[in-house]
């Protein structure tokens, strides 16, 4: 916003040289000193005054192109600035959302992980009753170990997510 800020400065400056261009101009100089090239004569100093005025008396309209050309170069900057910021609000809601979502999912993910912890206790007390084969036991394992790193990349998920939103915010 701070960008859109500066450019909507910079516009408004440029309107106003271009309308200082057309107001009337007083100038007045003098200079002095002394003349540079040798003449026979004492007269080698010397000094020059001067004044002068200028108006536009007729510019082709261009006053008014620039002008036009201001007001329009002010509404684009303000409808970039408009969807700027609906796209920054979206991404945000969008990134939220996203958050919740990761939660939610985190959450089953230990809910079926301590569910599996439930089975191995009882998955363990069939075994030793040779009531399970070890294959099944196995599989148990391994699916466990999935679930972990299934919980494990929804957490580095989120926090890339995280980072996102902070980006948003920022």
């Amino acid at each position: 916003l701070t960008a859109f800020y500066l450019d909507s400065l910079s516009i408004d400056s440029n309107r106003k040289l271009i309308e200082l261009k057309y107001k009337p101009n007083v100038n007045f100089f003098a200079n002095g000193g002394m003349n540079a090239v040798y003449l026979p004569a004492f007269n080698r100093l010397g000094f020059s005054t001067g004044l002068s005025f200028s108006m536009y008396l007729f510019d082709g309209n261009q006053r008014n192109i620039e002008r036009q050309r201001s007001e329009i170069k002010l509404e684009t900057l303000n409808f970039e600035k408009r969807k700027s910021m609906e796209q920054n609000t979206i991404q945000k809601t969008f990134t939220l959302s996203r958050i919740q979502s990761i939660d939610n999912r985190i959450l089953l993910a230990n809910q079926q992980l301590e569910q599996y912890t439930e089975l191995i206790g009882i998955y363990k007390i069939q075994h030793e009753q040779a009531e399970i084969s070890i294959m099944d036991y196995k599989y148990l394992i391994k699916e466990i170990s999935t679930k972990k790193q299934e919980k494990l990349l929804l957490e580095m998920e989120k926090q890339i997510v995280v980072n996102a939103w902070n980006y948003w915010n920022y």
